[in-house]
């Protein structure tokens, strides 16, 4: 088979996503991130949970799940947390507070509702 080129590590390639997220939002523009409606979703929701978290500009910026089974995607994974990885129950046992209960990232179960944020927004679409 095709020799695989090797990937940024994982910081690396969130790093560069934070870069070229504030590119976009900073020029006034709207980002579309498509994906899946599975775990990976809620992953992807916690790098960008941190990432707004870390840094008061992203703060200016919105940052939307949209999904039909955005709000019960959500719910299921702050109520199964002793399923979650290392790095999920690490963190709430640190802190105590449940990593789905998010501060910066609003759900959206319609596109009426998506787009009613204020934009330059993030919206992860499924």
């Amino acid at each position: 088979g095709a020799a695989r080129a090797n990937p940024l590590p994982r910081k690396a390639r969130e790093a560069r996503l934070g870069e070229l997220l504030a590119h976009h939002l900073a020029r006034g523009g709207d980002v579309l991130v498509p994906v899946d409606t599975c775990f990976r979703v809620l992953e992807l929701c916690l790098v960008l949970e941190a990432m707004w978290a870390a840094d008061r500009k992203m703060q200016r910026y919105g940052l939307v799940l949209l999904s039909h089974v955005a709000s019960a995607t959500v719910h299921l994974a702050a109520s199964q947390l002793e399923w979650m990885g290392a790095q999920v129950t690490a963190a709430f046992d640190a802190k105590r507070t449940n990593p789905f209960a998010f501060r910066h990232v609003q759900v959206a179960t319609s596109l009426e509702q998506a787009l009613d944020r204020p934009s330059p927004k993030v919206v992860l679409a499924s």
